[in-house]
Parts: structure tokens; C-alpha cells; sequence
């Protein structure tokens, strides 16, 4: 009789404490890129050659961190990961092009990078529930929020990019306060159904990451964050019978073939609404020009992070022709067909591909309304994708919560948060996002 509270406070104290709730919000915040101001000099534009040796033996302090809970609490942890090989092959192949890049020490390190991070993102899904994610998202997103207003009205630190007008907050560019903005609107959404307790915190919570964003002047962000707001609603429906299901794709599918008809032959008005010229500030010929340094190495690329170096490697080629600093090809699939060959993006497809079957499942097979994140999370980030690379880079807030969604799409972990919290002897962060 004795054997099963003393069972049940062994599991009770297996649970994740306050400490380390409050090292995941760390590492999250972290990897958004969050006060990079104060170490960057004005005016400096990034490249994927530099590095900061404090940071790197700061993200390598982490993943040692990150493997010891995993050895504590997960056994077997790495046959596990092993088991999602779409995205286990994927950075077998980045750290295997240290073999043919015109880089190694660059294509190592940030392949090494990128497969811990995904390790990240597996100790999220396991340790935490899927409410539980989205909770520690809040107090991120909220964080960001929180000094992004006083860092950008006192000018502390630098951002790499003047842009007159528009606000930075505690990022070093505009566009990256505008994706995460973006992305605090989506936790705080799906949080406020999650937990309809503190839906009115969640709604403050969207209202200063839209002044925030509208503040941003980045118009990808716009875009998006106006379809996660359509998209949500339709997500709902895939819990319906299946012929609803299906006749809601199809009106879904004539709607967005419509809308993309109406851009292409409007061109030019689309395009102005938002701000940008014909060439969407000049993507148009950076991608074309980047195809063809693809075509010189189409199967197995540069080497993963080896064609970006500046005005030291083979993008030097594409930056005197624009007469521009950049730093990456502003497409994923473009990034990684540079990085990767062929091979990287037949594989970055099959995981995209494999996680959105995964998480529609997920939908229709629990009522929870935290199910839905997996595949909320795809179409933000995916959406993303097309003109940004939030996916597949080492060390990022966006690589470390979609590998996390990988995983719990798989094998989700569904339990209610405020429920185990509350159990004796358990100490956690509050559960709510601190107030923007």
C-alpha cells in the first residue's frame, strides 16, 4: 500500500523545476537573437563566416547542459532521435559536406551547431507538453517584447542595418523584430485559447507585438501574421468528418490558386501595397543569380554555411554583381540547394512533408486545442521560408521549436500544464507570459 505515493513523488519530482523552465526561456531567448544590440557595431552586416568565440562558448555550455538533462531524464535519448531519420539524415549530411567544402572549419562548426539544436528541440518536446511549450514561448515572446520598447527609446546597443524610421528594439535588424513579433501574435493566440483563463493577458500580449511590428516596417511579417489570423479557423476543421474536411481543402485550394492568379497578373500593384518595388526589393535577381552558382554544384553544394563568407568566398560573386552585403540567399529551399545540393533539399522537403501529415493527424486525433501548434507552426514558419531561411540554421529560436514540433507531432506530449504544476513540491515559472 505503501509502494505507489512513494511511486508517484518519484514522478512527481521528474518533472521540470523552475530552474530549468527558467534555463529553456534562456536559451530561447537566446536564440532569437535578442540583444545582439549591445555587441554588434553599427552599420556592421553579418555574415555566415564570422562568429563570436564568448557565444560559441556560451551555445557550447548549453548543449552540455542540454545533454546531461537528457541523460538524466531521457534514457535512450539518441535512439529516439534517431528514429525521426528524415531529420537525423539532414544533419548527417550537413556535418558529411565538411567533406567537400570550400570551408571545413566554417561547415563543421556550424553543422555540429545545427545538430545540437535539433537535439535542443527534442529535450523541448520531451520534457515539456505541448501547453507547456507554449507557455515558455509567452514568457519568451514577452521578455522581447518587454525591453524591446526601452532599448529601441534609450538607443542602447547598435543594429547592423540603418533603416531610418523603423524600429529595432533589442534585435540588431527590423526584419528580425518583425518575424518575432510575428510569432508572438501566434503564441499569444493559440495560448489564449489554450488557457482562456488568461486570454486577456494573451490579447495585451497580441496588441504590443502588433504596435511592435507595425512599428518594424518589415512587410513578410505583415503578410504572415494577416494569414495566421485566416489560417487558425481553418485549422479547426480538419477535427470535422471527413467530407467536410475535404470540401473545405477544396475551397481552400480554388481560394489560394485565386489569390496567387491575382498576384501574378498584379504584379506590380501587390508588390507596392506592400511597399516594395517589381523585383520585391530585389529578390527576384538574387535568387536568379544564386540558381546559377547552384548549377555549378547542384547535388551536393558548397558545403553546409560555406557559400555565404563575404567578399572571401563564392558569394563574393552575387554581392558585386547586386553592388550589396548580404548574408544569405532570403530562401530557404534557395539556401539550401547552395549549402546542400540537391540532396539537402530532396530531404528538407521529406521532412516538411512527413511533419505536415504528422500534424494534421495530430489535429484530427485530439481535441486539445494544443494540438494544433505543430501545424500552425509549418505554415508560419514555412511561409517564412520563401523569403527569409528561419529553417535549417544552427543555434536559432525558430530551428529549436520547429525540431521540437517534429518530434511531438510523432509523439506528442499532451498533458495539462496547470495540473502538473500544482502538485506537491513542484516549482515552475508562472504560467502566464509576463505583461508586454
Amino acid at each position: 500500500m505503501d509502494s505507489t505515493p512513494d511511486k508517484k513523488l518519484t514522478h512527481d519530482e521528474d518533472l521540470p523545476g523552475a530552474g530549468e523552465r527558467a534555463f529553456v526561456v534562456f536559451v530561447l531567448v537566446l536564440g532569437s537573437g535578442a540583444f545582439m544590440t549591445l555587441v554588434t557595431i553599427k552599420g556592421q552586416m553579418s555574415n555566415q563566416a564570422g562568429g563570436m568565440i564568448g557565444l560559441e562558448v556560451l551555445w557550447a555550455l548549453i548543449y552540455l547542459v542540454t545533454l546531461v538533462l537528457l541523460v538524466r531524464h531521457i534514457p535512450g535519448f539518441f535512439r529516439q532521435i534517431i528514429k525521426e531519420w528524415p531529420l537525423a539524415a539532414f544533419g548527417a549530411l550537413a556535418v558529411m559536406s565538411t567533406l567537400w567544402s570550400d570551408d571545413p572549419s566554417i561547415t563543421f562548426r556550424r553543422s555540429i551547431a545545427l545538430c545540437l539544436t535539433v537535439v535542443f528541440g527534442f529535450y523541448l518536446a520531451k520534457r515539456f507538453s505541448l501547453r507547456e511549450q507554449l507557455h515558455l514561448l509567452a514568457w519568451t515572446c514577452g521578455l522581447c517584447i518587454f525591453f524591446s520598447v526601452p532599448s529601441q527609446l534609450l538607443h542602447v546597443g547598435s543594429e547592423a542595418s540603418n533603416m531610418m524610421g523603423a524600429w529595432h528594439g533589442v534585435f540588431v535588424d527590423k526584419s528580425i523584430l518583425g518575424i518575432v513579433m510575428a510569432f508572438a501574435v501566434l503564441v499569444f493566440m493559440l495560448l489564449g485559447k489554450v488557457d482562456p483563463r488568461r486570454r486577456w493577458r494573451m490579447r495585451l500580449g497580441i496588441l504590443s507585438a502588433l504596435a511592435l511590428l507595425v512599428l518594424a516596417r518589415s512587410a513578410t511579417p505583415y503578410v504572415t501574421t494577416a494569414l495566421m489570423f485566416i489560417l487558425l479557423p481553418f485549422v479547426g476543421i480538419l477535427r470535422k468528418n471527413i467530407g467536410k474536411v475535404l470540401m473545405s481543402t477544396v475551397l481552400a485550394m480554388v481560394a489560394g490558386t485565386a489569390a496567387l492568379f491575382w498576384v501574378f497578373t498584379q504584379w506590380a500593384a501587390f508588390t507596392g501595397f506592400l511597399g516594395r518595388g517589381v523585383t520585391m526589393s530585389g529578390r527576384l535577381q538574387l535568387w536568379a543569380l544564386c540558381a546559377v552558382m547552384a548549377l555549378r554544384r547542384p547535388w551536393l553544394g558548397y558545403g553546409y554555411s560555406a557559400f555565404w563568407l563575404g567578399m572571401h568566398g563564392h558569394s563574393y560573386r552575387i554581392m558585386r554583381a547586386l553592388d550589396i552585403q548580404i548574408a544569405h540567399a532570403h530562401n530557404a529551399f534557395i539556401q539550401t540547394w547552395l549549402d546542400l545540393g540537391l540532396a539537402g533539399v530532396a530531404l528538407l522537403v521529406l521532412i516538411l512533408a512527413v511533419h505536415v501529415v504528422r500534424a494534421v493527424r495530430l489535429v484530427r486525433r485530439t481535441m486539445q486545442p494544443e494540438a494544433v501548434w505543430p501545424l500552425m507552426l509549418f505554415a508560419f514558419i514555412f511561409l517564412f521560408m520563401l523569403t527569409k531561411v528561419p529553417i535549417p540554421t544552427g543555434n536559432t529560436l525558430f530551428m529549436m521549436v520547429f525540431s521540437s514540433s517534429v518530434f511531438a507531432a510523432s509523439s506528442p506530449v499532451l498533458g495539462h500544464a496547470p495540473e502538473r504544476a500544482s502538485k506537491p513540491g513542484i516549482s515552475s515559472l508562472p504560467e502566464t507570459s509576463p505583461a508586454p
